[in-house]
C-alpha cells in the first residue's frame, strides 16, 4: 500500500520534472526572429556588436532585425545614431548609411520583402521573411530619417 503511494508520487514528480525541462528547452529554442526594439536585444548580442564596433561602448540600437534563417544573428540590420547598419558574417562585413540623406526603397520578394537604403554607389539591404515586418521597418526608417535631418532654419526676410 505504501509502496504504491510512493510510486505514484515518484511518477508524478518525474512527469512534472520532464515536462518542465522540455518547456525550458523549447522556450530557448524559439528565439524571436524578425524586428525588435533595441531594448529587447539580448545583452550578449549587444556585447558582440560593440566588440565589432558596430555600436558604441554604451550604445543601444533603436531597432534590430535578425535576418538570418537560423535566428543566430549572423546577418541583420541595426538602426543606431541616425544610421542603418546592415551586416553579414556575424558582423565581419557591414555597411553603414546615414538615414537622413539616403534613399529608401522596398521590394517584395517571393519569401517576403527587401528594404534597401542607398546613397551614391553604396547600398544596404535588409531581408524580411514577413511583408508586414518589412513595411513596419520601412515606416520606422522614414520616421528615424525625419528625426535625423537637421531642422530647416527660416530665412530672414527684409521688407
Amino acid at each position: 500500500m505504501y509502496a504504491m503511494l510512493l510510486l505514484t508520487f515518484v511518477a508524478a514528480g518525474l512527469t512534472c520534472g520532464l515536462g518542465s525541462v522540455y518547456s525550458l528547452l523549447r522556450s530557448n529554442a524559439t528565439t524571436r526572429l524578425g524586428l525588435v526594439s533595441g531594448a529587447e536585444v539580448e545583452s550578449w548580442r549587444l556585447a558582440e556588436f560593440r566588440r565589432l564596433e558596430l555600436l558604441g561602448k554604451s550604445e543601444t540600437p533603436a531597432l534590430y532585425h535578425d535576418s538570418s534563417v537560423a535566428g543566430d544573428g549572423t546577418s541583420g540590420c541595426l538602426v543606431a545614431s541616425g544610421s542603418l547598419i546592415a551586416f553579414t558574417g556575424s558582423g565581419a562585413k557591414h555597411t553603414t548609411l546615414p538615414l537622413a540623406t539616403s534613399q529608401l526603397t522596398t521590394e517584395p520578394t517571393p519569401t517576403g520583402m527587401v528594404v534597401e537604403l542607398s546613397l551614391d554607389n553604396q547600398s544596404a539591404a535588409c531581408q524580411f521573411f514577413s511583408t508586414d515586418e518589412g513595411n513596419r521597418f520601412a515606416d520606422m526608417l522614414r520616421a528615424e530619417a525625419r528625426l535625423a535631418k537637421p531642422p530647416i532654419e527660416p530665412e530672414d526676410t527684409v521688407e
